[in-house]
């Protein structure tokens, strides 16, 4: 689950690395190559309102495996693209496919672990996947001369669909024993319309 939340941090950041390629091959001027980053960000936020709910009904595996996927498929998309609204497209299926990442992680720290570790657990988690950031820069760069941008986001999307595949191999909802779901609990779209009518939420 961490190396999805890393995964998402490379995502993220990596338009801006390979900029000069893209403007160079799909005729992108600083507005495209604005949209493009931004894709990724509005899509993501989108999804938030039914991530949360999904994860309490679903939980987090199979979840963020199908979202995983999505945004290995928008990496291979990305790397075919042959104009801007294919790249756009490509780019808010990376958004759309990171955004369970990391409320995903959260979610498992919250069933696997004891409240008192989860503080210490959620900073392990950031300060990992924030080396996707880190991942994003020089080594993207030198993936990128190696093989050119098209070639190195297809090798993302092989790494994307490895995380999903030992994902789905190592990671369980919650330990042996314990209910899929609190019995009695209530619709969580119910909360939600709690949460967007207090004043302090906006």
């Amino acid at each position: 689950a961490t190396a999805g939340f890393l995964l998402s941090m490379f995502y993220r950041v990596s338009v801006t690395v390979v900029s000069n390629e893209l403007a160079a091959d799909l005729g992108l001027g600083a507005a495209g190559l604005s949209a493009l980053s931004a894709a990724f960000f509005y899509a993501f936020a989108a999804a938030q309102p039914v991530l949360g709910p999904g994860l309490d009904r679903l939980g987090p595996r199979l979840i963020m495996a199908g979202l995983g996927l999505t945004a290995a498929g928008g990496s291979l998309l990305f790397a075919m693209a042959d104009s801007a609204p294919a790249a756009l497209l490509a780019r808010t299926l990376m958004g759309l496919g990171m955004s369970g990442n990391l409320m995903g992680a959260l979610t498992l720290l919250v069933y696997w672990f004891p409240a008192d570790r989860f503080a210490t657990l959620m900073g392990v988690l950031t300060a990992v996947g924030s080396l996707g950031m880190t991942l994003a820069s020089t080594p993207l760069a030198l993936l990128a001369r190696s093989l050119g941008w098209r070639g190195a986001f297809v090798a993302l999307a092989a790494a994307n669909v490895l995380q999903v595949a030992v994902l789905l191999l190592v990671v369980r909802n919650r330990p042996p024993g314990t209910p899929a779901r609190p019995a009695g609990a209530e619709n969580p779209f119910r909360g939600l319309g709690r949460l967007v009518r207090k004043p302090w939420f906006w």
